[in-house]
């Protein structure tokens, strides 16, 4: 912490001292490990010091959690737009989180909804539906539906947007407001939520990285249950692969469960996925992981 202390003096991990810094992550990462330095301790230790020195950084916002949970739309939103704090003290420490693995991969994700988006407008042209439909579980702050309707606003579609923190429904109905005919919000838990319509595509960014296998499964199979022959369901998970991983869990205490293309296959199959209908996509940096499950179109 005596370093630390100094480090931040210096105005924290410009791109220079970026190196230094994300090695005193690793030792730091190391010592927890070891049970040299007590975990439970180090956390009430690094929170404190992140209120008093680091108040306005989006470290602060993930250990802090404003809204109860990690991952809220308001960091999540943050996090598309790259912000940094105007306060000069602090705007390195922003760079940094910006510049790491894991917020990349969010921002890149965001594009890779709005391809699958693009796609699935395609897949339906070939159905009999007149409004393409898509279900999106634990929408956040809506961002990725906003610019995909703005940059598309002749084509035909229709999303049904599912969740609970109605703070964040407040922000995404507001950013889209200009396109309420053609998206909704349900106030609802996603593991309870029992859709009334079926859909051309289910799309869920980061709500799976929080379950635990059975639940995992359980959402899995019913949403595979409301998806139209020659529709798809598609889930994103961290990976294996999260170099941001000890960042992320030690001065964010944002804690997501990571899980192997192998591991993510075997939960499609228990859902009831077909080996045939099943594959793993990937953002350009290769740390979000893509679940695709599809249904056999009624002509297969």
């Amino acid at each position: 912490m005596s370093w630390l202390k100094q480090f931040v003096d210096l105005g924290g991990p410009s791109p220079s001292r970026a190196v230094a810094f994300t090695a005193w992550v690793a030792e730091l990462q190391g010592l927890i490990q070891t049970g040299t330095v007590n975990r439970d301790e180090w956390n009430c230790e690094w929170k404190a010091f992140t209120m008093r020195c680091l108040n306005e950084t989006m470290g602060a916002r993930a250990l802090l959690k404003p809204h109860g949970y990690a991952g809220d739309f308001e960091i999540i939103d943050a996090i598309y737009h790259s912000r940094v704090s105007e306060d000069p003290g602090q705007k390195n420490w922003d760079t940094y989180f910006h510049a790491q693995a894991a917020p990349t991969a969010v921002r890149n994700r965001k594009i890779y909804f709005q391809r699958t988006i693009t796609n699935a407008v395609v897949s339906a042209a070939c159905f009999d539906e007149e409004m393409p439909r898509i279900l999106n579980i634990a929408s956040g702050p809506g961002r990725d539906m906003h610019e995909w309707l703005c940059a598309n606003p002749g084509l035909p579609m229709l999303f049904d947007c599912v969740e609970l923190d109605p703070n964040a429904i407040a922000f995404a109905s507001n950013l889209c407001a200009q396109h309420a005919d053609r998206v909704r919000f349900h106030r609802a838990n996603a593991l309870r939520f029992r859709p009334q319509d079926m859909y051309h595509l289910a799309w869920s960014s980061g709500l799976f990285d929080y379950l635990n296998d059975s639940l995992f499964v359980r959402v899995l199979k019913s949403l595979l249950n409301h998806v139209l022959p020659g529709g798809e369901v598609v889930i994103g998970n961290f990976g294996s692969y999260n170099p941001s991983r000890a960042y992320m869990e030690l001065l964010g205490d944002w804690n997501l469960i990571h899980r192997s293309p192998e591991h993510l296959r075997e939960l499609a199959l228990a859902a009831g996925g077909d080996e045939k209908n099943i594959r793993i996509g990937r953002e350009p940096a290769c740390v979000n992981l893509f679940l695709h499950v599809s249904k056999p179109s009624r002509s297969s």
